[in-house]
């Protein structure tokens, strides 16, 4: 099973739906990460082995210039504001945190 990282930007209620879940979740907060900066954000993902959890389309960009640089990276799920509702996010997240390991999803950005 993989290790979500939550992005600050993400409701607090999908953590804890997760949690619910028994799916390992670092938020940002947690990790003492509020106000970081993207990169930051994506680097403790890294150091942590967690998948990213976030609505920002910037980490769509940095995922990109990674890629362009054969920079290695958790992978990154994003999630489309007002496409889903708090319940769908926690349940398609689960599933990709359980259905998943660290290697399938390295690299990746996965689209909700």
């Amino acid at each position: 099973m993989i290790q979500i990282c939550i992005d600050e930007n993400i409701d607090p209620r999908v953590a804890a739906g997760l949690q619910q879940q028994s799916i390992p979740v670092l938020t940002a907060q947690e990790a003492g990460l509020l106000g970081a900066d993207d990169e930051a954000q994506l680097n403790h993902a890294t150091a942590h082995s967690c998948l990213l959890l976030t609505h920002d389309t910037d980490f769509l960009k940095i995922a990109d210039t990674l890629r362009q640089k054969s920079v290695t990276h958790p992978g990154i799920i994003y999630v489309r504001l007002r496409k889903y509702g708090i319940g769908t996010i926690i349940k398609k997240v689960a599933a990709i945190a359980r259905e998943n390991t660290p290697e399938t999803v390295t690299n990746r950005v996965i689209y909700l």
